[in-house]
């Protein structure tokens, strides 16, 4: 095997085995503990993360305090966390089907995605709406400019 690697790798030296002895365990311990984080004053990834953790519950403490800032701040992040993008133009819903059940019809439909794909969605509709209901289609997908859900 040493004269593969002396070759392939052309690392110069002998390629005989030869008997060594091992470290002892004093001789490689190097702090009193073995770790270097206890041994030291150290921290570890642990602490270290309870540390940061502790500070960014802090700090959302206090912008929870003023919740007409900090609601729309989470709103804010959570749009350019994920690569939120407006969508360029609001495409009318396409109609697919329905589904007569007992006290309710199932209406079938699908939009037109921001890529090369289609949304589909269903729309249960009741027979005898109340006023918790949507009945209309066009107000759940339509509704302030964008798909909203209710």
């Amino acid at each position: 095997m040493y004269a593969f690697f002396r070759k392939h790798l052309n690392n110069p030296g002998n390629s005989n085995d030869e008997e060594t002895q091992p470290f002892t365990p004093e001789d490689v311990r190097v702090t009193a503990t073995g770790q270097v984080s206890t041994s030291l004053g150290g921290e570890t990834v642990f602490s270290l993360n309870r540390k940061e953790t502790e500070k960014l519950m802090n700090a959302l403490q206090v912008s929870k305090g003023d919740l007409t800032r900090h609601l729309p701040d989470v709103l804010n992040s959570a749009k350019k966390l994920s690569g939120y993008q407006e969508p360029s133009g609001i495409n009318e819903p396409v109609f697919t089907g329905r589904i007569q059940k007992e006290g309710y019809v199932i209406e079938k439909y699908f939009l037109k995605g921001e890529g090369d794909y289609i949304i589909p969605y269903l729309f249960m509709k009741p027979d005898k709406p109340n006023s918790k209901a949507l009945t209309d289609i066009r107000a759940v997908s339509l509704a302030g400019g964008g798909v909203q859900l209710f």
